[in-house]
Order: structure tokens, then sequence, then C-alpha cells
């Protein structure tokens, strides 16, 4: 994805010349930053460049039951890849991007200690 964002910006810079782009406040790149959310699944060098790409937009996700998927390891990939994060951060592409996202409310005992199930 932070290829793709900065490809955004190398042909946003050519709006005006091919007149494609006329009209709109936002940057291609912010357009796409403020209306997608971005999935990862075991994404190491993704999950580096998540401040480039945005922390507020990206969530895990483990293609269960496709063979590409995590399952049934899921748990420790994802905690491999994120565990070391700030908590904040952490939180955010764990749970609460698409809590948000979907406007699924989440418990608050559960959002303080995930094994309170």
């Amino acid at each position: 994805m932070a290829g793709l964002l900065d490809r955004l910006d190398h042909v946003g810079r050519y709006q005006r010349i091919f007149g494609t782009w006329e009209g709109i406040e936002l940057t291609p790149r912010e357009v796409m930053q403020r209306n997608f959310w971005f999935c990862t699944i075991d994404d190491h060098a993704g999950l580096e460049q998540r401040h480039h790409i945005g922390v507020d937009h990206i969530m895990v996700e483990s293609d269960y039951p496709h063979q590409d998927g995590t399952w049934p390891d899921t748990q420790a990939i994802v905690w491999s890849q994120i565990g070391g994060f700030p908590p904040d951060e952490t939180a955010r592409i764990a749970w609460r991007n698409a809590a948000e996202l979907f406007r699924h409310p989440v418990p608050v005992a559960l959002q303080s200690d995930p094994d309170a199930i």
C-alpha cells in the first residue's frame, strides 16, 4: 500500500496537464487514505510502513478457511508482527479500527483484557 500511495502522489502531480482531477480539494492519496481501509495478512514489510499508510486504516485478517490464511496459527502470527508496536497501535490494528469501521461495540472488559471471555 505504501508504494501505491506514493504512486498516487506521482500521478497527482500531472493532474493539471491532463485535467483528470479537476475541482477536487483532496489529492488522490488523501481520497484513498480517507475512504479505504487496508487488511494485512502475514505482512511484516507492510506493517513496517504503517505510519506511511495510516495506522488508523489498517486491520489484520486471517482469511480463514483459505489455504493462504494464517489459521490455525493466527494469534501467534499476528502477535509476532504487531506485538512489539506501541499498545495504542496494536489495539488499533488488532481490533479498534474494525470495531469503529463496522460500528461493532466491543465490551469495555474485553478491551482491557482480551482473555475476559
